[in-house]
């Protein structure tokens, strides 16, 4: 027999000045979900190098 697991996701941005991030632990579930926001603080120049490279599909 298996048992449900106790659930959690670790974020992380690698050009974030606030680290990594967890959300809460859902225990005993085989479907967690998660209804949590995130606010990671991001440098200026990596918001400009987002900004630039945006794509655009034309058909």
């Amino acid at each position: 027999l298996m048992t449900a697991s106790d659930c959690y996701v670790r974020l992380w941005l690698p050009s974030a000045s606030n680290g990594k991030l967890r959300t809460k632990t859902i225990r005993n579930s085989d479907n967690p979900v998660w209804n949590e926001t995130f606010y990671f603080r991001i440098q200026r120049e990596v918001e400009v190098l987002k900004k630039k490279r945006k794509c655009h599909h034309f058909e």
